[in-house]
């Protein structure tokens, strides 16, 4: 982590603006602290990406939120879909006003800047779309960690001529606290060997609970919410059939399968993190 981070530093330091990407659902646990203070000085837009899997309300009050708090180059956008309204027309605009309304001969430098699997290769082939018409330039994965090392400059656009440079996903060497381990691992930020995948489903069974999101129930052919979720499992696995040697239930499988649903979007869209434990230290 120290290596990526004083890699991004050197280089950071040739950029013009810093781009910090953030997974909706998890826009406070999901910071690395540190990047607030990496590149201090340099002008800075936050994207909230993933809204089309975050609840929508509390996309809102997280980026009116942030603005009130000073922070009013925050977008909130999607991805994965081609005529984004944030992509198409706000967030480039912004990434010129920050450089001064004038354009280097040499183009526009933006760093992008964020923990793994939240989208930022995605962001970068969103743009390219957008303003290129043209394919992926970054790869994407469903994985974390899927960019290794800091690339070279990316054209997103031509007129006017601006690069991005896509970062590795960092994250804190140690996740001290439990609650924020297990939102990083059901959103897929944490790769699911670290964790467990019945771990994960027994988390994420607890948060859909607790956010009154009930679409697993009618899904999984329920009569009712259950916190229980070997309960759960063994439904799930009947409804897909992974069924083992003499019938028995493959938890493993369908903790999967439960988990693969929700991060696809299947389980209802739902924010982890509360607005009102926003505090100056997460921006």
């Amino acid at each position: 982590m120290a290596k990526g981070l004083q890699q991004i530093a050197s280089k950071g330091r040739r950029c013009d603006v810093i781009l910090e990407i953030h997974d909706a659902r998890v826009p406070l646990s999901g910071r690395n602290p540190r990047l607030s203070h990496l590149l201090a000085g340099k002008p800075r837009i936050l994207v909230l990406n993933k809204v089309d899997l975050a609840d929508e309300t509390c996309t809102r009050e997280f980026v009116d939120a942030l603005r009130c708090q000073g922070k009013h180059h925050v977008f909130a956008v999607n991805s994965k879909v081609d005529h984004d309204i944030c992509i198409k027309n706000e967030i480039l605009p912004c990434m010129v006003d920050l450089t001064g309304g004038v354009v280097p001969q040499t183009g526009i430098k933006i760093m992008i800047l964020g923990t793994p699997n939240i989208g930022k290769s995605s962001f970068i082939n969103a743009m390219r779309r957008c303003y290129l018409k043209k394919s992926k330039a970054a790869p994407v994965g469903a994985l974390a960690g899927v960019t290794r090392s800091v690339q070279t400059k990316i054209t997103v656009s031509k007129n006017p001529l601006v690069y991005l440079l896509d970062t590795p996903g960092i994250l804190e060497p140690k996740i001290d606290n439990a609650e924020v381990g297990m939102k990083l691992a059901i959103t897929g930020m944490l790769r699911d060997y670290l964790v467990g995948l019945d771990l994960i489903a027994d988390y994420l069974l607890y948060s859909l609970n607790k956010h009154r999101k009930f679409d697993y129930v009618t899904q999984f052919d329920m009569d009712e919410p259950s916190d229980d979720i070997d309960v759960v499992l063994r439904l799930v696995a009947k409804r897909i059939g992974a069924l083992m040697r003499g019938g028995r239930v493959d938890y493993l499988r369908a903790a999967e399968h439960l988990i693969v649903k929700y991060r696809a979007g299947k389980l209802g869209r739902m924010t982890l993190d509360s607005v009102s434990d926003l505090n100056y230290d997460h921006i």
